[in-house]
């Protein structure tokens, strides 16, 4: 898979290409419980922050999703956060909802100009990437 418009980590673009598999529980000598299942199809239809962010502050940023028909299930969105912020991998959106809120961390930067991004995508393939872009307000 080629994105010419991310610097993604290998790692990132592997687990975006491989999607989601069905585990079996794991065998109680593991010292784990429980099973993972498949996430329901969707695409990510938008991707929000707020319009200028503190440097060195943490913000909510909200995945919203557009549901494959009859899906109602869990869906793994993956996050591509930039030079300037850091998050989670992924955020899941519940069961049942179209969208969720998630953490952004906002680099230290001490002149005008910088960005935070954040980029999402709910598809294998990342066609349905979409991204929130705030200006960072130097501190």
């Amino acid at each position: 898979m080629t994105r010419s418009a991310l610097a993604l980590p290998l790692a990132l673009l592997t687990a975006g290409a491989a999607g989601l598999a069905t585990a079996a529980p794991a065998s109680a000598g593991d010292g784990v419980a429980g099973s993972f299942q498949l996430t329901t199809a969707a695409s990510v239809t938008s991707v929000t922050m707020p319009a200028a962010v503190d440097a060195g502050s943490t913000v909510d940023g909200v995945v919203t999703i557009n549901r494959s028909a009859g899906g109602d299930g869990p869906v793994e969105v993956d996050l591509a956060p930039s030079t300037w912020t850091r998050t989670n991998a992924c955020v899941f959106v519940p069961a049942g909802a179209s969208s969720a809120t998630f953490d952004v961390a906002i680099s230290r930067v001490s002149s005008d100009g910088q960005v935070a991004y954040v980029g999402a995508y709910a598809t294998p393939s990342g066609a349905d990437l979409h991204s929130a872009v705030s200006a960072i307000v130097p501190r």
